[in-house]
C-alpha cells in the first residue's frame, strides 16, 4: 500500500490550552486503539513505535499547532481526516463535519480553527499547488479555551465518541476502496 493509498488522521491543537487539544487528544486515542500492525503513528518530533513505514493501513498523526505537518499530510496521503476544535457558536462539544470541498467554497476568511494559521489554509494552500486531497475535517465545539491541561467534562466525552467513531469506520472500511 502506498502512502497516497492511505486514511490519515490529523489531530491539531494545543493541549496546553484547555479544550485546543481536542485534535491532540482524539488522534491519541485513536492510535491507543488500533492495532500495531494497521497503524503508523506521528507526532511532531518523530515516527513512533506503532508500526513502521512500510506497514499499516491507517496514519494517525499527531500535529499539534504545526500546520506544516497538516499540508504534508494534505499532500502525501490519498484521503485525510483533519481533527480540530472549532466554533460555530454551537453547544460545546457539538461535532461537525465538513468536507474539503465545503471549506475550498467558503471565502478566504472564513475561519474554522483556533489556530492563526489553520488547517483551512493548509488545504487552500494545497489547492493552489494543484494538490486536491480527499477528506473532511471533524470538528468539536470546545467549551472553555483557556491555559490548562485537560478537556472540559463534554468535550472529554465527545472526544471519546469522535475517536470510537472513526475506529470503527476505520475498521469497517479496511480492505475495501470505501473511505470514511
Amino acid at each position: 500500500m502506498t502512502a497516497s493509498d492511505k486514511t490519515t488522521i490529523v489531530g491539531v491543537g494545543n493541549v496546553l490550552m484547555g479544550d485546543d487539544g481536542i485534535g491532540v487528544m482524539t488522534v491519541r486515542q485513536i492510535a491507543g486503539a488500533l492495532k500495531s500492525d494497521s497503524c503508523l503513528y506521528e507526532n511532531n518530533s518523530s515516527t513512533a513505535g506503532i508500526g513502521d513505514k512500510g506497514r499499516g493501513d491507517v496514519v494517525v498523526i499527531e500535529a499539534g499547532t504545526d500546520m506544516n505537518i497538516v499540508f504534508d499530510a494534505l499532500i502525501r496521503y490519498g484521503y485525510i481526516i483533519i481533527v480540530d476544535a472549532i466554533i460555530f457558536g454551537e453547544a460545546p462539544a457539538t461535532v461537525h463535519r465538513i468536507s474539503f470541498d465545503e471549506i475550498i467554497k467558503r471565502d478566504a476568511g472564513w475561519g474554522i480553527s483556533l489556530h492563526e494559521i489553520g488547517p483551512a489554509a493548509a488545504l487552500k494552500m494545497a489547492w493552489l499547488l494543484g494538490e486536491r486531497p480527499r477528506g473532511f475535517v471533524l470538528g468539536i465545539e470546545p467549551e472553555k479555551i483557556s491555559p490548562g491541561v485537560g478537556l472540559s467534562p463534554s468535550v472529554r466525552r465527545a472526544v471519546k465518541n469522535a475517536a470510537s467513531f472513526l475506529i470503527k469506520k476505520i475498521a469497517s472500511t479496511e480492505g475495501t476502496s470505501e473511505k470514511l
